[in-house]
């Protein structure tokens, strides 16, 4: 075996190896990693209030406490949204209906698909998507 395939096997084998390792490590990891990058963006504020003569726990505590704030301002603005949208769900059913119907006449119209062949196309696709999420045979 030559050096030069022997060089490529060996990185093959470190990228094999290494995401095999990230895959089934990942229950493990991306909470890790999150806890990591929560404290890279809190470690400036903490320092700064340590600079402002603070105790590591006073700033530490201030820190989690804007967190946590802006957490909930972000879950309190979602429900906002989702709410909004609630509202705005029936005129869009409406409109998606009415495009739907387009759609159907254009088809029977322009490429001679019938309504029933449409209908049909819809059911089986509608069952193999209930199909697929709920994981049944």
């Amino acid at each position: 075996m030559s050096v030069i395939s022997a060089t490529i096997l060996r990185y093959l084998q470190i990228t094999v190896l290494s995401t095999l390792v990230l895959y089934f490590g990942k229950t493990l990891f991306i909470p890790l990693f999150f806890g990591l990058l929560i404290a890279i963006i809190l470690y400036p504020v903490c320092r700064w209030l340590e600079n402002k003569k603070c105790t590591k726990t006073f700033a530490i505590s201030i820190s989690m406490l804007i967190l946590f704030s802006a957490s909930g301002l972000l879950i309190w603005i979602l429900i906002l949204e989702a709410r909004t949208f609630q509202n705005d769900l029936p005129s869009l059913i409406g409109k998606v209906e009415l495009l739907l119907s387009d759609i159907s006449l254009w088809l029977n119209e322009n490429w001679k698909v019938t309504i029933d062949t449409q209908n049909n196309w819809l059911s089986n696709f509608i069952f193999n998507i209930s199909k697929n999420i709920c994981g049944c045979s």
